[in-house]
């Protein structure tokens, strides 16, 4: 064949690929965002509780719904990102425990109340956002702490990065989603998820104080994911381990006192 051809055959090639992976990307995305509607997480109302259920406006006009915890614009500020399939209200019960701080308890977009579809940057666009209207909304507080669970803690570290909080504490991490996945599928094809949640890459931007909680029979994000993480920091970060499963830590003798510790 001459070379006109085999540049033809190639651009015919490389075509059937991106038709074949459009798919194969939405699905990687529909399992990274679980939860997302319909039919994902928990409705809103199964969470009810004293906090204020409010609305916040991203700028694309999204409206992300959650609670708001207000304590006082002196109390420190307790932002909690969860995992996929997680309604944010799952947490509400840590802010019910603790009436010293203020908490921020949002759903990613697609998640219970919130409107829209999920994507990686958007989800974090939408969080470093949260922060600021939470801190506005609080009238400054006097620290602000960031909370990820699994997921969450992905979108905790490049929150991190890019508004300094006073402290992040992460349950479950990993050092890269898509790592975690090839750990379930070796040789996945890295440019099928493009949600990747590198949280080893912005390690090095976190300043402040990190502590890793981890579930010692962790099935869904393996220890040396999360191994990898801590060494990416660069520095030494406390680590504590329970004895629990990736989704049942939050019931784990111990894990809601050593939490509350860590917040302090």
């Amino acid at each position: 064949m001459g070379k006109k051809i085999w540049k033809r055959v190639g651009c015919a090639a490389l075509a059937a690929a991106a038709v074949l992976a459009l798919p194969m990307c939405s699905m990687a995305r529909s399992f990274v965002f679980a939860g997302a509607q319909p039919g994902g997480c928990s409705p809103d109302a199964k969470y009810g509780c004293t906090a204020e259920y409010t609305t916040f406006a991203m700028q694309d006009g999204t409206e992300l719904r959650g609670w708001l915890f207000n304590r006082g614009r002196t109390a420190p500020l307790v932002v909690v990102f969860g995992g996929n399939s997680m309604n944010a209200g799952a947490m509400n019960y840590v802010a019910e425990a603790d009436t010293t701080r203020s908490y921020l308890l949002v759903n990613y977009r697609g998640f219970g109340g919130s409107a829209g579809t999920p994507t990686e940057k958007d989800v974090v666009q939408d969080s470093c956002a949260l922060v600021d209207m939470a801190r506005q909304r609080l009238g400054s507080p006097a620290a602000t702490t960031l909370v990820g669970f699994s997921l969450g803690t992905g979108v905790a570290m490049q929150v991190a990065a890019a508004k300094s909080p006073d402290k992040v504490v992460l349950i479950c991490p990993f050092d890269s989603l898509v790592n975690v996945a090839c750990d379930f599928v070796p040789g996945v094809p890295r440019a099928l998820i493009a949600d990747t949640f590198d949280s080893a890459r912005y390690a090095p931007q976190v300043a402040c104080p990190v502590t890793i909680f981890r579930a010692d029979c962790d099935e869904v994000v393996h220890a040396p994911r999360t191994q990898k993480l801590k060494e990416s920091f660069g520095r030494k970060v406390p680590e504590r381990v329970f004895s629990a499963t990736h989704n049942s830590i939050f019931s784990a003798e111990g894990f809601l006192p050593a939490l509350l510790e860590e917040l302090r």
